[in-house]
């Protein structure tokens, strides 16, 4: 390596022929159409330096403070010489190829020799193999080689080709070609991180299982778009257990998922890029605008053995808590004092306080002096709470004539019964535990009765706008017939 100061063997006459030679090589590499322009570039700058090498200029700057690379300082100017970058990008174990290019003497035999030692190595590490260009170079007695499916031409081949070296350089060659399958990713790494990090990794686990199917045998490196766009058509063709058509939020929410898989995979630096950022999820999902309409809710049979729910859907209907916000309530998150609830341990992990209404604040406290439990709603068995009550609320439903209604939509119905009559979104937010306004306006619907009041709201203002008594105005007809 060259070190400041060290002097230089090199006639004027000599460096013009040395570069003479090169510049036929290095012509394509730099895209020159004049020699003559190759011809003076003998030492080289930062700038010109990051060109050959094809890297960027403070990659260069930080090579030189490591004493990476061979520099010269003249006038306390960086500058390179030529010859010498050349031979510090020759293969480690290639000495004789070295001695050649650092101790020529300016003989024409000898830059011939060099010149065909160059071009030959030159044409080793990258040829073409069909329709691809392919890459095979040795540095420090090992082999590396492989096709570059992205290159088009010589030029964007070397290009390849160079930064493959300056990554192999950097030890970053081969840390992104991971051969571990998407299974053993999913089972190893993402359901346990899952399971400790995501309240809702149940969802997750449910949702993976197609997943695992379709992706499950694939390489993590072999995952690509299009793969992604095959899976997206064919889950969407797909049936329910119902047999029913499956929807397009059902595949949007799988492909979600899909994508949280890969971008823990490129942060655990076992992929490059997540190949799911190039697809593009379902348009036209149609959320659910769901709520319970006043007759329904007096249809509602919630006694005998399904008496248990009976106030589980009051404190849903006049709080628009979660089902399992509700469930893991204990009488320690009731302050009658203050007439509140303290909501803990929610999804978006943020506490909040929910005023009771009267009637609610009644009915928790009959219920809580027939408590034998420090929860609100457990198990008489085990004493702990109810962890589902789906099958149980779908049955009542169902007896009800109460048809395609949902748990969650009782949490639809209370901020839109809060939306119909006034109450501020900012405020809905707060109570229903919505970090996003937008979020709110998506639980909020409009009603039958709100829509005539809107319409109502119409014709008022219509008839008050009109003409005044007195006051005689023009009527023109709207057509004119032309005979």
């Amino acid at each position: 390596m060259c070190k400041e100061g060290q002097e230089n063997d090199y006639s004027e006459e000599q460096y013009y022929e040395l570069a003479n030679e090169v510049a036929l090589i290095l012509k394509d590499r730099l895209e020159a159409t004049d020699v003559t322009r190759l011809l003076q570039i003998v030492f080289l700058d930062v700038n010109q330096a990051a060109e050959l090498l094809g890297v960027k200029a403070k990659t260069i700057r930080t090579w030189v403070s490591e004493d990476v690379i061979p520099y010269r300082k003249a006038n306390d100017k960086i500058i390179f010489l030529l010859a010498e970058i050349l031979s510090w990008t020759l293969p480690a174990n290639d000495r004789h190829a070295q001695h050649r290019l650092t101790k020529i003497q300016g003989c024409k035999i000898a830059t011939a020799k060099l010149s065909c030692s160059l071009r030959k190595e030159r044409a080793v590490s990258i040829y073409k193999r069909g329709l691809r260009w392919c890459y095979d170079i040795k540095i420090k007695g090992t082999r590396y080689r492989g096709t570059i499916p992205e290159a088009r031409t010589k030029h964007q081949a070397f290009q390849a080709e160079t930064k493959i070296r300056n990554e192999i350089f950097e030890g970053k060659y081969g840390t992104f070609q991971s051969s571990r399958t998407f299974r053993e990713f999913v089972e190893k790494d993402f359901l346990p991180w899952a399971r400790d990090n995501k309240r809702s990794w149940r969802n997750d686990f449910s949702r993976i299982k197609p997943l695992l199917e379709f992706f499950g045998s694939k390489k993590l490196a072999d995952i690509g778009s299009f793969m992604i766009e095959i899976y997206k058509v064919k889950r969407s063709k797909t049936k329910t257990l119902r047999g029913e058509t499956r929807s397009r939020t059902t595949v949007n929410r799988e492909l979600q998922l899909l994508s949280r898989v890969l971008s823990m995979a490129v942060t655990n630096r076992e992929l490059r890029t997540n190949p799911w950022l190039e697809v593009r999820k379902f348009k036209g999902e149609v959320r659910r605008k769901r709520y319970l309409l006043p007759d329904e809710e007096a249809r509602q049979a919630l006694v005998g053995r399904r008496g248990h729910l009976r106030l589980i859907v009051i404190v849903a209907l006049h709080t628009g808590m979660r089902r399992g916000e509700i469930l893991r309530l204990r009488k320690k998150d009731l302050d009658f004092h203050r007439g509140e609830i303290q909501v803990s341990k929610t999804k978006t992990d943020r506490d909040r306080e929910i005023p009771m209404t009267p009637t609610l604040e009644r009915e928790l406290k009959t219920h809580c002096a027939l408590l034998n439990s420090d929860f609100l709603f457990a198990n008489p068995k085990t004493k702990l709470p109810i962890t589902d009550i789906k099958h149980a609320f779908d049955s009542a439903c169902e007896e009800a004539g109460i048809r395609e209604f949902w748990f969650h939509d009782l949490r639809h119905t209370a901020a839109t019964r809060m939306a119909e009559r006034g109450v501020d979104p900012f405020t809905i937010a707060a109570i229903m535990g919505h970090t996003d306004i937008n979020m709110t306006a998506s639980y909020t619907h409009a009603t039958a009765s709100a829509k005539r009041a809107a319409v109502s709201a119409l014709e008022r203002a219509s008839l008050e706008s009109g003409p005044q008594k007195g006051h005689k105005t023009e009527q023109r007809p709207l057509m004119t017939a032309v005979g």
